[in-house]
């Protein structure tokens, strides 16, 4: 390879005219089966570009709840349809924690009404029973005339005559201990009640209750009522000349009065009132 020599300028290729650019383009044969068109070559129809309209809903319907078409007299069921043996296999089929099938005698117990009226009302007297026993045996004052509970196997209708001859005995004495407390109570108060009318320190109840003797009291007032009565009667006859209207003068129903000198006036009342 021959020097180079660096002192001669080098002269570069020159760039191809536009009238060049032609000739230098590859030609290749294109096949018509590798064509396709990106787009429709069709105008567009002004009928495509109207927007879509949708049907106006009876109501609001949220994306989460959206019109459901539910068929009547349908029942869905999991599976083929049940035929008649598969449905009366199932009445007499025992599940785990259900009801015991139809036909049963667990089944008779568990939904028979008065079985259980029967058991509720057994327990309840039962329950009351023994708790009148209870406290009969308790409170009893004469337990030493009671039967032998040995008896009552021997001769039953003889232990619960005696049994019930003693019952009687007690509630009579019980009722005889009432009242004489309830006499003593009230003598006790009736006394009280005295004493302190003697000695001057009664104390009469609210409105008049809570004494003993309401009788007296009621009497006293009616009495004390028809004094206070006469007495306002004398006064108003004093007052008037004899003419009175519906039992009162009529000087007094007007509110005159009468002076030391015999002369009849209107009385003085402060602001018109009084």
């Amino acid at each position: 390879m021959p020097p180079i020599n660096l002192t001669t300028p080098i002269r570069l290729a020159r760039p191809p005219r536009p009238s060049q650019l032609p000739c230098l383009r590859l030609t290749l044969p294109i096949s018509h089966h590798h064509l396709r068109n990106a787009s429709s070559s069709t105008t567009p129809n002004d009928s495509n570009l109207r927007p879509l309209i949708l049907e106006k809903p009876d109501k609001f319907r949220p994306p989460s709840h959206p019109a459901r078409i539910k068929p009547k007299n349908t029942r869905w069921s999991q599976g083929p349809p049940l035929s008649d043996e598969d449905i009366k296999r199932q009445k007499t089929k025992k599940y785990p924690n259900m009801m015991p099938p139809e036909g049963t005698v667990m089944y008779y117990f568990l939904t028979n009404r008065s079985i259980h009226i029967w058991i509720s009302m057994g327990t309840l007297l039962s329950l009351a029973g023994y708790i009148f026993l209870t406290d009969f045996h308790s409170k009893n004052r004469f337990p030493d005339m009671l039967p032998p509970k040995s008896m009552f196997f021997s001769h039953p209708f003889q232990y619960l005559r005696q049994y019930a001859q003693v019952y009687r005995l007690h509630v009579e004495a019980v009722s005889r201990e009432t009242a004489e407390k309830r006499a003593r109570q009230v003598d006790d108060a009736r006394k009280r009640r005295e004493y302190l009318r003697a000695h001057g320190m009664e104390k009469p109840g609210l409105f008049g209750f809570g004494t003993v003797e309401q009788d007296e009291q009621a009497k006293k007032l009616e009495e004390d009522k028809r004094v206070l009565d006469e007495l306002r009667r004398r006064e108003l006859e004093s007052l008037g000349d004899g003419e009175t209207e519906g039992g009162v003068p009529v000087n007094a129903r007007s509110g005159e009065y009468v002076d030391f000198e015999g002369n009849k006036k209107q009385p003085k009342k402060w602001f018109g009132i009084w």
